[in-house]
């Protein structure tokens, strides 16, 4: 069996759990310990132009300045991934863009290996740019993604261009983590019918086989394999290199020290895992074998908004209308009425026009000042709204509660008919065998259309930015000419944290609307809210 150039991805992969801001201390220890462990490459980051969601650390940019101030051990070679769509004009290389991401040659770059992530759309564009990569004296590698769904044919194809440029290695990628061994063999025979060079593996854990995966595709003529430490990476993961370098070792002839990464592993890894909870489970292992990308599930994992019921529901309905590219619109409402407005028949100003509104939200703020809430609203009269199903204050305080969502609907439709409060959902955009069932409901139908960056409010229906529930509610107040809202329990995510920009810019885009509403929080938040104590009302 020829060597196996053995790569480990972490710092790139693994920063879809940490927004690539990895301890530095932690990344110099990394290199010195994969190289022990046997790795031959290390990939330390995405090597990217794009700056517009939220803070990113080292490992997105991975920047020549950047890896100057690493120490690299003597026998390593580094790595940087570009994705294809940054290199691309349409389907044309974009000079520009090009020399901005490759800006030296090899020789005065720490930097050894460039590989480019592309789609079978762009590959014969991406195959074009190999030669001028190389004439720079990088290595590269070419990762062909999703390949699991491609037939014979359009594997063979790509084979055959791949000759045209010659690029070092050849990647497959089993991005949607559903292949199995009999796939991965039928690939590689496919692959190796039309190309000679080199041949990669980079396999997703969703099915938990992803190093039966890479071990047989090895078998059968792969000679690249990507691994990651504790598997570390995009959904579920990867295979762990801690356990293929034992393989790798055996492979190469090649002793290996895995002493240094345990110790790694255990100082600074083990508590990433515990925050970010990567690694296969029942959803995963759903997504992969209904071909759904593992972004919607790692998204609603890292989001308390969905419980398990929302997870397993988003995902039957992805089975049937297709989520093998990951979008964050469709993971919100999974029926998105982009396409004109879906007209509601309920007319919020006969309800709640001039009318002071209390909005609960989840929040831990409103479980900690909820005595006080309590005794604000008895004094006044306040019409009480709640967010979809949330229990915190109990349902004899509600007068309405709201519903943006479908998978909400479904999820908590034995709730809604236990109880007696009224729903504010966008009926006409869910599905009839879903109105069927809601029959028994009492709700206000005010309808929906999604328009990015976008406020207006007409008498039944509206138009918003996204299909969040509080975008939903500020257009009913607003259609509802209501005079204030009090709101409570929106206490903000983190900075960086991308769900806190998404609610930020509603409140931007709110603001610059013509809405009159004024909006007061009378609980602590991290939004750009006029803020007001509880206690003080």
């Amino acid at each position: 069996m020829n060597k196996i150039n053995f790569l480990d991805c972490t710092l790139r992969d693994g920063g879809y759990y940490n927004s690539w801001d990895f301890e530095y201390k932690a990344v110099n220890e990394y290199l010195k310990a994969v190289k022990q462990a046997g790795v031959h490459i290390a990939e330390i980051g995405f090597r990217s132009l794009k700056n517009d969601e939220g803070f990113k650390g080292a490992s997105a940019f991975t920047t020549d300045d950047y890896i100057d101030t690493l120490n690299i051990p003597s026998g390593l070679s580094l790595a940087v991934m570009i994705n294809a769509s940054e290199l691309l004009s349409g389907f044309k290389i974009d000079n520009k863009s090009f020399n901005k991401l490759i800006p030296k040659r090899r020789k005065g770059s720490s930097l050894d290996t460039i590989r480019i992530a592309c789609h079978f759309d762009e590959f014969k564009a991406v195959i074009n740019s190999t030669a001028r990569i190389k004439k720079r004296g990088y290595r590269v590698g070419i990762n062909l993604m999703q390949i699991g769904d491609r037939t014979i044919d359009e594997i063979s194809e790509a084979a055959k261009l791949t000759n045209l440029n010659n690029p070092d290695v050849l990647y497959f990628a089993d991005s949607l983590g559903n292949m199995n061994n009999s796939k991965v063999i039928e690939i590689i025979k496919t692959i190796r019918r039309h190309w000679k060079g080199d041949v990669g593996i980079h396999a997703h854990d969703n099915m938990s086989m992803a190093i039966s995966n890479s071990l047989i595709a090895i078998e059968n003529g792969a000679n690249w394999i990507d691994s990651t430490i504790t598997g570390m990476g995009r959904g579920p993961g990867n295979a762990q290199t801690e356990l293929i370098a034992f393989e790798i070792s055996e492979i190469n002839k090649k002793k290996c020290d895995i002493v240094p990464l345990n110790k790694l592993i255990n100082r600074y890894f083990i508590n990433l895992k515990n925050h970010y909870k990567w690694g296969t489970n029942p959803f995963y292992y759903l997504s992969g074998k209904h071909g759904i990308h593992p972004t919607y599930i790692q998204e609603m994992l890292s989001d308390k908004r969905y419980s398990d019921n929302d997870i397993i529901n988003a995902i039957n309905q992805l089975k049937i209308e297709g989520g093998k590219s990951f979008s964050r619109s469709k993971l919100v409402t999974m029926k998105n009425p982009e396409n004109g407005i879906i007209s509601g028949d309920w007319s919020p100003k006969k309800t709640l026009s001039q009318k002071d509104i209390f909005l609960i939200g989840p929040g831990e703020t409103t479980k900690k000042h909820i005595e006080a809430i309590k005794s604000f609203i008895k004094r006044n009269k306040l019409l009480i709204f709640a967010i979809n199903n949330e229990k915190i204050l109990p349902e004899k305080y509600i007068d309405f509660r709201i519903v943006s969502h479908p998978l909400r609907i479904i999820s908590d439709i034995d709730e809604f008919k236990k109880i007696k409060t009224p729903l504010i959902a966008p009926l006409n955009s869910i599905s009839k065998k879903l109105k069927d069932s809601l029959s028994k409901i009492r709700i206000n139908n005010f309808g929906i259309k999604i328009e990015k960056d976008n406020f207006k409010f007409k008498d039944k229906s509206c138009i918003i930015p996204n299909p969040l529930v509080l975008s939903y509610f500020l257009a009913v107040v607003s259609s509802g000419n209501v005079n204030k809202v009090y709101m409570s329990g929106f206490d903000g995510y983190k900075l960086g944290d991308p769900r806190k920009l998404e609610v930020d810019k509603v409140f931007d885009l709110f603001n610059q609307s013509k809405s009159k509403v004024k909006l007061v929080s009378v609980t602590p938040t991290l939004y750009n809210l006029n803020t007001i104590s509880i206690y003080s009302l």
